[in-house]
């Protein structure tokens, strides 16, 4: 009996077995045959069973589906791969470099949901590291999902702490994930032993991501600052301002970069100075003393930092008072803003007084055109330029006097002053006080017609640029004459180049008027 019934277990199971087998057997092909069927509903179905069939004979399969037409089918396809886990890791690093960057993007995204089960993909995903690839932000999150195994990465990630913002948040947060206690700093000096320019650059701006963490660099970043190559003196220069106060120590160095030759340093290195908050005796000198013969970017950003001291930065007051004057409206403004932060309730009329003690006459014509500008002290900046008609360099008068022109009514005491200045040597001196008087005291340029005559050369430039045709016409002949004899053109040439705006724009018409 008991042989009996082994012998009929012993049947049935045989019989289950081939059952199996065949019925499986006749599963796969079907699998393989709805892998070409006209409904993608269809063939994403059989996608998704070729990962439940567990049969690495399927597996290639999975590969091809990833050239379907479909998009859900190749979205099903690298699913699958996920699904497999480790065993679908080499799927999914050739799926990485699929021409459809959505298909590769799946990949990559797929490795990070298998976390450290897809720690054989950390160096492909390393080569991903790069600024300008496409998948970059889903390799730093796949690195930092696959975790402690992923450390090989943490030099290319803490490169891309230099990056935009996108990428400097995903970069942190995946370093932090790979190891919390990691020492960036650290790892980012060790990458700059080894590498070159560019490499370095990326070290710098990296360290200025990191704020006052990266205080241990200081040194590197200094001797950076010496270097020979102008991009990375920049970015070091920009690093140690991203550090805030954590770099006041680095002024001096900063300091000589004012003097550097590529305006991009300058000014990476004044908006630095602005940043640390060095000490102000030694930053705001070097700061105002840039400001005169700046860029308009330099001096913005030079305003700026001087700004940012508030009055500890009084010493700078009577140079951003010259900028008062500047034919740029904006530094105009900002100049005005700059002068109540350091030095509030101050007179801007005494601050540029005391530049004309200066004996560099580039400053004291700033000076006077600055005066020109004053909005609450014009009787006192009348009476200072009146003085500096008497400057012993005619560009320094040529400026007092167009500066009372702006001056308008509150110049009315320096008619006079005008009116003798008209009858300068000096062509550019007698022109700018006739112009002014044309402002002040129309009626007095009639008496020194009468006085001068009517060939005197600053009379005929303004009866050129007057708004009569028969005038204009008359004086430009008598010019004509004169031109070679007196220099015009010369003279004119060097109005467009020193002269405010009122100066070259009259010089202009002049030439156009003489030919």
């Amino acid at each position: 009996m008991m042989r009996n019934w082994c012998a009929t277990l012993i049947a049935f199971t045989l019989l289950f077995t081939t059952a199996s087998l065949a019925l499986a057997s006749n599963g796969t092909e079907d699998l393989v045959q709805n892998r070409s069927h006209p409904d993608w509903r269809v063939r994403r179905d059989a996608v998704r069973a070729i990962a439940d069939a567990e049969n690495p004979e399927l597996l290639p399969y999975l590969e091809s589906a990833l050239a379907d037409a479909d998009m859900n089918v190749r979205w099903a396809a690298v699913d699958a791969m996920v699904k497999l886990g480790r065993d679908g890791v080499p799927l999914l690093l050739k799926a990485i470099s699929h021409a459809d960057t959505k298909v590769a993007g799946w990949a990559v995204e797929g490795l990070g949901k298998l976390g450290a089960d897809a720690a054989a993909a950390v160096p492909h995903l390393i080569e991903l590291l790069q600024t300008d690839h496409p998948l970059l932000i889903n390799a730093i999150s796949a690195l930092g999902a696959i975790g402690t195994d992923a450390e090989e990465a943490l030099p290319g990630l803490a490169l891309l702490l230099a990056g935009d913002f996108r990428t400097v948040m995903a970069a942190k947060k995946a370093i932090s994930q790979i190891d919390p206690k990691a020492d960036v700093v650290g790892i980012l000096l060790e990458v700059l032993e080894g590498g070159g320019m560019e490499v370095s650059a990326k070290v710098a701006g990296a360290l200025g991501s990191l704020g006052s963490q990266a205080q241990l660099a200081l040194p590197v970043l200094t001797e950076m600052l010496a270097g020979q190559d102008a991009a990375l003196r920049e970015v070091a220069a920009r690093t140690l301002g991203n550090m805030g106060s954590a770099a006041k120590d680095t002024a001096v160095q900063l300091i000589e970069l004012l003097n550097d030759p590529e305006t991009a340093v300058k000014l990476a290195a004044v908006e630095a100075l602005g940043s640390i908050k060095a000490d102000p005796g030694t930053a705001v000198p070097a700061l105002a003393g840039i400001l005169p013969e700046a860029s308009p970017d330099l001096k913005r950003a030079a305003l700026r930092a001087i700004k940012g001291y508030g009055t500890n930065a009084r010493a700078a007051a009577p140079y951003v008072a010259l900028l008062t004057g500047d034919e740029d409206l904006v530094i105009r403004r900002m100049s005005q803003e700059v002068l109540l932060a350091v030095a509030p309730g101050e007179n801007t009329a005494e601050l540029l007084a005391g530049i004309f003690s200066n004996q560099k006459p580039a400053l004291r014509i700033q000076a006077a055109r600055a005066l020109g500008w004053v909005e609450t002290e014009q009787d006192q900046a009348a009476a200072i330029l009146r003085l500096a008609l008497h400057d012993e360099f005619p560009e320094v008068k040529a400026a007092a006097a167009l500066a009372l022109g702006n001056l308008g009514a509150y110049a009315q005491t320096a008619v006079a002053d005008l009116a003798a200045a008209a009858q300068d040597p000096n062509m550019h001196v007698s022109w700018a006080a006739v112009i002014s008087l044309g402002r002040i005291a129309p009626e007095k340029v009639a008496d020194l017609v009468e006085t001068l005559g009517e060939t005197h050369v600053p009379v005929l430039l303004e009866a050129v640029v007057s708004g009569d045709t028969v005038t204009s016409k008359a004086a430009a002949a008598i010019l004509q004459e004169v031109a070679v004899d007196i220099g015009l053109v010369e003279s004119m040439i060097q109005a467009l180049i020193d002269g405010d705006d009122q100066m070259r724009s009259r010089a202009v018409k002049v030439l156009h008027a003489v030919g």
